[in-house]
């Protein structure tokens, strides 16, 4: 056994040591910004997926809507053609309240009178969503047309 200061140690162990302090804390490095890439791409499938469920829910209110319009009685329609709207939706998305505004476009084709008419009608509903760190207005547009029988 050498007593030289030499970090050998009996005879066929082989070098005594062990990680020096700056390959630890290059491993702490890489591994922290493993960790912090992770977490960004988990932040943002969050917030797709948040984006989904409130697209979702705006197709299925315009989608009511259009059902709405299509079981009530054309006179009806017809003597007060979207005279609600614009109007406002409250729906809970993943615990909070959203509210979408749903607005209504109409074309009665012929203009006035006739005896078969037919109205193109377009649902917009608008609502607020983040989208790279910024609040934005989304829209879902939902056409349809309906007649007389």
């Amino acid at each position: 056994m050498r007593l030289n200061g030499n970090k050998e140690g009996p005879p066929g162990v082989g070098k005594i040591g062990g990680f020096t302090l700056i390959e630890v804390m290059v491993a702490l490095v890489v591994l922290a910004l493993g960790m912090l890439a992770s977490i960004i791409g988990i932040m943002a499938a969050l917030n797709h997926s948040m984006l989904n469920d409130l697209r979702a829910q705006a197709m299925e209110i315009a989608q009511e809507q259009v059902e709405w319009v299509e079981n009530e009685p054309f006179a009806t329609f017809d003597a007060n053609p979207g005279n609600s709207y614009p109007l406002t939706v409250t729906r809970k998305v993943r615990n909070q309240s959203v509210n979408y505004t749903v607005s209504l476009t109409h074309n009665r084709y012929p203009a006035t009178g006739g005896t078969h008419a037919i109205y193109r009608l377009t649902f917009v509903v608008y609502w607020n969503g983040r989208d790279d760190n910024q609040v934005r207005q989304f829209s879902y547009t939902l056409p349809t047309l309906v007649g007389q029988d």
